[in-house]
């Protein structure tokens, strides 16, 4: 019963961060955190090792989050007959940065050649978790991004998506690099 106490605390820090939940994304992304932080919290005192704690709360983050976005970009590359097109696209979309990421992201774009670069300068994770004094957290969601960029190369050998920069590893930014992937004729 202690336990469960402390995971419906959790979802308390929503209205201790108020200030974090200045639109509907944000109070979903303070409300993932707070449920990721009460977990680790909980199971931190019966799983004493760190890294096997955040590997168990980050594996079974990312296969929920693999089961729902997998077959959404699975559909979404095949029906396209331009995937590089496709990606830079929903990664330049003010749209999606309103009403999926919110206010508690801040994100630059560079496009050179065939190359685009999303850089996100302020992550509404990163920023809650370090808040809470957890920031090694913060990688649990990135894991999450596998989910989705697993399924980029397999099927689109054309383009190469990796991410050179991470929050979540002391950078200053996380970039998710889009390149183009010039194959090569044989004559």
């Amino acid at each position: 019963m202690k336990s469960a106490k402390s995971v419906v605390k959790s979802f308390f820090f929503i209205n201790q961060h108020a200030k974090l939940c200045s639109d509907v994304p944000s109070q979903f992304h303070v409300a993932i955190g707070s449920l990721i932080l009460g977990s680790y919290r909980v199971l931190s005192p019966r799983i004493t090792n760190n890294e096997t704690l955040i590997s168990i709360l980050e594996a079974s983050l990312v296969e929920a989050y693999r089961k729902q976005i997998a077959p959404i970009f699975k559909l979404g590359l095949k029906l396209t007959a331009n995937p590089y097109g496709l990606l830079t696209m929903m990664s330049s979309s003010q749209f999606i940065d309103r009403h999926i990421w919110g206010e508690g992201y801040s994100f630059r774009r560079e496009q050179e050649g065939g190359t685009f670069n999303l850089i996100v300068t302020r992550c509404s994770y990163h920023h809650f978790f370090g808040l809470n004094g957890h920031p090694e957290l913060t990688a649990i969601i990135c894991a999450t991004d596998n989910a989705w960029m697993d399924e980029i190369q397999p099927q689109v050998p054309a383009v190469r998506v990796e991410r050179p920069s991470l929050l979540s590893s002391g950078d200053d930014r996380c970039i998710f690099r889009f390149s183009r992937i010039e194959r090569s004729v044989s004559h």
